[in-house]
């Protein structure tokens, strides 16, 4: 805290412009100035005081304001990540290889295309980052059919991606054959499903 400081000359200076001449001296002076000096230096020691408690108040708010804006931000996060592994992640309470191949077999059943193979016991591969179980079908359909299928399986969720996809049509057989598609798909894991399909 300041140092407050009172210069008797000035003071004695004042008296006497102002016609008190024998300044201090003067007795009949010396209690008001008493009482003068006193109220001012408690005055002053009230205004630092309580500036000092409004800056410690302000500085607490601010403080519990960046720990509320921390928090929030950290609760925007953890449900962004938990809408995020909704849509990538395959739950942990879910067999990968059939829920790969029943995920497979709807869509192809949602869009008139036919399984005419199906592989789904593949291995699941672990990169260190990231899991994913994969597993290897063949379908047939017209090129629309097959398109409609390829586009459902785009948005499916958890996600299901395709790595390997081949096209043929056996133009020797007879009539119109439809065209037929191999694929490799797949999905991610979790840690908890990873764990569960014992991926090394």
């Amino acid at each position: 805290m300041a140092k407050l400081e009172i210069n008797k000359q000035s003071v004695e200076n004042w008296l006497y412009e102002n016609g008190f001449e024998t300044g201090l001296k003067d007795k009949s002076l010396q209690a008001p100035l008493i009482v003068a000096v006193v109220g001012v230096f408690l005055g002053w020691f009230l205004i630092k005081s309580s500036t000092s408690k409004i800056a410690t108040a302000s500085a607490l708010a601010n403080d519990a304001q960046v720990k509320s804006q921390i928090a929030e931000e950290y609760r925007q996060v953890a449900v962004g990540w938990g809408e995020f592994s909704k849509t990538m992640f395959l739950p942990p309470d879910k067999d990968p290889k059939d829920w790969l191949s029943s995920q497979i077999s709807s869509y192809a059943q949602g869009s008139g295309v036919e399984v005419i193979a199906a592989n789904p016991s593949g291995e699941a591969v672990n990169t260190g980052s990231l899991i994913w179980q994969q597993g290897s079908f063949e379908l047939r359909g017209s090129y629309h059919d097959l398109g409609r299928f390829m586009a459902d399986l785009e948005n499916s969720r958890p996600y299901v991606g395709v790595t390997d996809f081949s096209l043929k049509r056996d133009l020797s057989s007879e009539g119109n054959a439809k065209p037929s598609v191999r694929l490799t798909a797949y999905v991610f894991l979790s840690g908890a499903a990873a764990a569960k399909a014992a991926v090394p």
